[in-house]
């Protein structure tokens, strides 16, 4: 199945806790790492955070908020998944409409 009909089937809670982003996968689809896309004055900014380990279902990870965010920016949290080519696995970042928004 296509990585980007995946992204369907992500299930995670994000938050902001103590200044940094809490991320909990409640589906079953493994989640490499989150794209954190920083709404500021009407512009978007995003920045990458790979887990170091891929988060399974029902595992929590905490990783820092993004450098170019300040406390109160709204943060849309999007998963990065892995997909399959013939020859390697390859990050892939999910539509932000799969996304979480929160506040920083």
């Amino acid at each position: 199945r296509a990585v980007e009909l995946v992204c369907e089937d992500v299930a995670f809670k994000a938050e902001f806790y103590n200044g940094n982003l809490s991320v909990e996968n409640i589906g079953s689809v493994p989640i490499y790492g989150v794209e954190m896309q920083v709404l500021s004055a009407g512009e978007v900014n995003a920045e990458v955070a790979p887990f170091g380990a891929t988060l399974g279902a029902g595992r929590t990870t905490i990783v820092p908020p993004p450098t170019n965010a300040n406390t109160g920016d709204t943060v849309i949290i999007v998963p990065i998944l892995f997909g399959e080519t013939e020859t390697e696995r390859v990050p892939y970042v999910c539509d932000k409409n799969y996304g979480v928004e929160t506040v920083l």
